[in-house]
């Protein structure tokens, strides 16, 4: 028994011993050179932006496929053709969006921002505007709002009398959501939040001024909004509301602070408002981009390796060349890809399958990922596993000073296979980067990518990244500020990872 016992160890020694061996040699295939060209190509002025439907995504996506053709990957499978997956979507681009009260005009984008990037409100209100304090419940005491538009102070008081306002947990109100409901509950058409930090809302706007011109859905979805139906609020600087209510802004300054201090305020007389949103509809096509490195044993289970080559496109003046977002995870599938496809090369591939898969529309709302979700090349029951990639190339704002790190996001528990898998795979790679664990239901997510889609299937998925920083969604991600040599270990590291779950 001990020797048969012995005889099984060293097997197991073995073939761990092997596996090491064998990933080792393929993660020198993994180059910080080619990292670069691959992304300062598709973060080139050339590609313009890379948005869903343009010149520039049609670009990228035709550089994609020639270089994983270069790979001998399969490009053929159901429903992709010569490696693309074509699908149509139907765009909503915003031509005009404008407020006008006490004539004062305020442009969005410039002048204010909308709450949500999904909303698509299209036509003309003309309707009055009611202030509604910081629109608490008891805010709509005795106030006709019904078909109106209300305003409001963000935030709570410091004093909370009403008991209908103290009902609900702290912090209730700072929720901009239920603040809408409770508007529209009261029979609001929309509502206007006044924002106290100039410099932020400008931030903000600026990061999200390119996602506001166009909004994007398959066509079976309605995406035209009817008039007096806003699904979001419209966010403006204190200075402005004054303006749009008719007075100064320490008059304004004076009612917040009595509202601050549960104070009753003199009541401000309805102004007009007048609320102009133009679109525009076109229909759009696009594609996912994909390659299949066939398994062997268990060929039939699957890893799906994702990452968005979409961006923001570009502006008269301005490219969003989005060299972090999110060229960076795309120049790392194409580099794992090849390693894989090495490996096949050498008779030494995956045990399991493994589809490549950069996906265009992530910007519009993981339209690229859902399409791939909705119709799969394979039986969603065959995928293991979704690994993810977006934004691997810049260190947050925690991060300046040790920018040696990458989170991994983990939908399965800390005692999973899949996490060992993880581990085991971080310490074959880079000792000088550091990987920052976080698991589902324990970690909350800000925004959101492509491993969401398959999430929301039942798929487990890891999610690599390193976080937004101060060029986020601006013209100044560019393919110089990308720190290359983390990038590199960070794509070592999946490759292990990807590698221990394929083996």
């Amino acid at each position: 028994m001990k020797t048969l016992l012995s005889i099984l160890l060293a097997i197991s020694f073995l073939t761990a011993h092997g596996q090491e061996y064998k990933a080792k040699k393929y993660i020198k295939s993994i180059d910080k050179e080619e990292l670069r060209n691959h992304l300062e190509f598709l973060a080139s002025d050339e590609c313009e932006g890379r948005e869903t439907g343009k010149k520039g995504q049609k670009l990228a996506a035709d550089y994609i496929r020639e270089t994983l053709e270069g790979f001998d990957l399969n490009g053929s499978l159901p429903g992709i053709d010569n490696y693309f997956q074509k699908f149509n979507l139907i765009e909503n681009r915003l031509d005009s969006f404008f407020i006008i009260s006490n004539n004062t005009r305020l442009d969005c984008g410039i002048d204010f921002r909308m709450g949500s990037m999904k909303e698509k409100f299209a036509g003309t209100i003309n309707s009055d505007l009611v202030f509604v304090g910081f629109g608490l419940e008891s805010d709509y005491k005795n106030k006709d709002v019904n078909g109106k538009v209300v305003i409001y102070f963000e935030g709570q008081p410091d004093n909370l009398n009403q008991k209908s306002d103290q009902k609900t947990l702290p912090g209730y109100y700072n929720d901009t959501n239920e603040k809408l409901e409770t508007a529209s509950k009261h029979g609001a058409c929309c509502a206007i939040q006044i924002k106290h930090n100039e410099q932020l809302l400008k931030a903000i706007m600026e990061a999200q001024s390119s996602m506001m011109r166009s909004k994007m859905d398959f066509p079976e979805k309605k995406l035209e909004s009817s008039s007096n139906d806003f699904t979001s609020e419209i966010m403006v600087h204190k200075n402005d509301a004054a303006e749009l209510l008719g007075m100064s802004n320490q008059n304004l300054e004076k009612i917040y602070d009595k509202l601050n201090r549960g104070k009753v305020t003199p009541k401000i007389p309805p102004s007009t408002m007048q609320i102009n949103a133009y679109r525009t509809r076109n229909e759009i096509s696009t594609e996912n981009v994909i390659a299949y490195c066939e398994g062997g044993a268990r060929k039939d289970e699957l890893i799906v390796v994702v990452a968005h080559y979409d961006h923001l496109g570009k502006t008269d003046n301005e490219i969003f060349n989005g060299a972090d977002d999110n060229a960076s995870g795309t120049a790392a599938l194409l580099e794992i890809a090849e390693a894989f496809s090495l490996a096949k090369k050498n008779g030494e591939g995956p045990e399991r399958s493994i589809l490549f898969l950069a996906v265009s529309a992530e910007e519009k709302g993981l339209l690229g990922s859902q399409y791939f979700i909705d119709h799969p090349a394979f039986p969603l029951e065959n995928i293991s596993v979704c690994i993810n990639m977006d934004m691997l190339g810049r260190a947050d704002f925690n991060h300046s000073d040790n920018p040696d790190y990458v989170y991994v996001y983990n939908s399965e528990a800390e005692d999973s296979e899949l996490f060992n898998q993880c581990k085991v795979a971080a310490e074959l790679t880079s000792p000088d980067l550091s990987p920052i664990y976080q698991f589902k239901g324990k970690t909350r997510l800000r925004g959101g990518s492509d491993h969401m889609s398959f999430d929301k299937a039942g798929i487990p998925v890891l999610y690599y990244y390193t976080g937004t920083h101060m060029d986020y969604h601006k013209p100044s991600d560019t393919s110089e500020k990308i720190n290359y040599d983390n990038l590199a270990n960070i794509t070592k590291l999946i490759f292990t990872t990807i590698w221990e779950i394929a083996n």
